[in-house]
This record gives C-alpha cells, structure tokens and sequence, in this order.
C-alpha cells in the first residue's frame, strides 16, 4: 500500500468500520493482581477502569502494563 492510498483511507474510513475486540474492563476496587489476571485473560496490554453499574458507568482512569512495571515492580511493591 502507497503512502497516497493509505493517506486516501485515513481520509475516508471510519472507526466503526474496522473491527474492533470488546475492551477488558476493571473497577477501581479491583486489586492490581485482578487487573494483571484481566489483562492477561483478555491479552492485552491495558484495561479500561470503569466506575458505577454497566448501564451508567464511566471511565475513570486506564492501567497499562507500563504502569505495573512503573509503579509495582520498580517500586519493589508487593
């Protein structure tokens, strides 16, 4: 693909026509062993933290897996 057709796809395809995997999702009362296992199970790298009941839940914050190796293995956590 040449960089003008990809340049002519950025410009006309939408989000909704590629095809998307469901986003793993956590609560923030989930303990970080939880969210490593969540994001282990659904084999990726982040997880969506999601506060309230599904119909009215909202986003409060993402964990990566930069996160767990920043703030729990290189700070020697348990």
């Amino acid at each position: 693909m040449g960089s003008t057709s990809l340049s002519k796809w950025l410009r006309r395809d939408k989000v909704s026509s590629l095809r998307l995997r469901e986003v793993c999702r956590v609560s923030p009362r989930d303990t970080v062993a939880q969210v490593v296992r969540a994001m282990a199970d659904c084999h990726t790298g982040f997880v969506l933290v999601m506060e309230g009941a599904d119909g009215a839940s909202r986003l409060v914050g993402i964990f990566t897996e930069r996160d767990f190796v920043n703030r729990v293995v290189a700070a020697g956590a348990d």
